[in-house]
């Protein structure tokens, strides 16, 4: 299964009609380069971490080339949210949008 597939899942689970949407949008999405704008979902810290362990166990896929993800705007990502995600990031990673997610100075 691919990324948008396992993602829109997690989005699923969350009942909220904006991640309804997305989810929608993510099942019917296999383009390559994939770019995933996750913002303004209500999305936390323990989204974050069941979506950081799906790009973790896509990191050698190599027909999932993930160059750009933005989860701005949620804002109650915060800093373990943030840790978490970067550690599972693979190195094809060229932008990541994490604006107004409640990340402190650390």
């Amino acid at each position: 299964m691919s990324i948008q597939k396992n993602i829109a899942t997690v989005l699923r689970k969350k009942g909220i009609t904006a991640c309804l949407n997305k989810a929608d949008s993510l099942q019917n999405d296999s383009s390559s380069p994939i770019v995933l704008q996750l913002r303004s979902l209500s999305l936390n810290t323990s989204d974050i971490v069941a979506i950081a362990s799906i790009i973790e166990e896509e990191k050698n896929n190599s027909n999932d080339i993930l160059t750009s993800i933005s989860f701005s705007y949620n804002q109650q990502i915060g800093d373990a949210g943030s840790m978490v995600l970067a550690n599972a990031l693979p190195p094809s990673i060229r932008e990541i949008g994490l604006v107004d997610c409640g990340i402190g100075d650390q």
